[in-house]
Order: structure tokens, then C-alpha cells, then sequence
């Protein structure tokens, strides 16, 4: 974990390994990967580095007999026509999710109410909940960019493109917050 814990970090990882040149000698290969990085984990163990723990956004399951109850009708319904049917649309719905997602442009997000946001200071784990609670606002103005005007900015000879926050792009992350962060919050 600590390699992952470097990219997310740094924003990049160098390692070394030993490998054979041409003639079939032992040298030492360099491999650099950039990030930035997305980590899915599962797992059933309790006892989870801590560190890497606060650089992620920590999902948990609903354990519940009525989650469960849930699950089992919805394997079961899966084995029936309208199960079937169901696939089909969800396999178009994904289609359709991840076209949308090739249309995003990679712009700028400016916040132009960052400095009136406030966050828990009480923990140090905070410092590192804050800045995925900053991501979070910030990945929301993002989705809405064709729903907004676009922004320029002209820093030297470069144009940057960039699209701003809005009031209402803070609330849904305040919402989306207080079920991802709820530990920090």
C-alpha cells in the first residue's frame, strides 16, 4: 500500500527494478507512472492501513437484513423476462453513460466561493477529508459544464478555459458529502 499511497500523494510513482539489457546484462530500469488515479477496493478485513484510509473516499455496505432481503429479489428477478429486459436497458444505459463521459472536456474549475466554505478542523484526519470535499464540489461544476457558460482566462500566451462553481453545485456536494464523509462531517 505504500506505492499507492505515494501516487495518490505525489501525484506520481518512480520504482526501480533490475532487468537485462541487449547483451543480457543486469541493469537497473527505471518506471515512472503519473497519475492522477483512481483506486476501487474491496475487502472483508477489519484492520485497514490508516493512511491510505485517509487518502480514500471510504464506501460501506449496508449490512442490514433489509439490504439483504433486497439483494435476493433482485437476484431473483434477474432469472425472470423482465430480468433479462432489464439488462438489455442497463447495457444501453452504460453505453450511453460512458459516451457522455468521452464528451467532457478537461477544463479548469474555478470556485469563486471556496473562501466562504468551512469544514470540521477538529481532526487531522480532516485535512484530508477537506480536500476531497473541495474535489467533490469541484467534480459537480465539471458534470455541468454544457450546462453553463465557459470561461477564459489568458495567463501569458495561453488560453485557459474554465467553467465556475455555483451555489447550487455546493449544496449537491454538501448532500453527496454527509453520505461519503459522514466519518469526517
Amino acid at each position: 500500500s505504500y506505492a499507492l499511497k505515494l501516487l495518490q500523494s505525489d501525484g506520481e510513482l518512480t520504482m526501480a527494478s533490475t532487468g537485462s539489457d541487449a547483451n543480457g546484462n543486469l541493469v537497473a530500469q527505471e518506471y515512472r507512472v503519473e497519475g492522477p488515479m483512481s483506486l476501487f477496493m474491496t475487502t472483508t478485513a477489519i484492520d485497514i492501513d490508516e493512511e491510505l484510509l485517509n487518502r480514500c473516499l471510504v464506501l460501506s455496505v449496508d449490512e442490514g437484513r433489509e439490504q439483504t432481503a433486497a439483494i435476493h429479489r433482485r437476484q431473483r428477478e434477474r432469472r425472470t423476462l423482465e430480468g433479462f429486459l432489464g439488462k438489455e436497458t442497463k447495457d444501453a444505459v452504460l453505453a450511453l453513460q460512458r459516451n457522455a463521459q468521452r464528451l467532457l472536456r478537461p477544463l479548469a474549475v474555478v470556485n469563486p466561493f471556496a473562501d466562504q466554505l468551512t469544514f470540521l478542523d477538529d481532526r487531522t484526519r480532516t485535512r484530508r477529508d477537506h480536500e476531497k470535499y473541495l474535489s467533490l464540489i469541484d467534480t459537480i461544476a465539471l458534470l455541468h459544464q454544457y450546462q453553463r457558460p465557459i470561461k477564459t482566462l489568458t495567463v501569458g500566451d495561453r488560453q485557459i478555459e474554465y467553467v465556475e462553481v455555483t451555489p447550487q453545485d455546493i449544496a449537491q456536494a454538501n448532500t453527496l458529502a454527509h453520505e461519503v464523509l459522514g466519518r469526517s462531517l
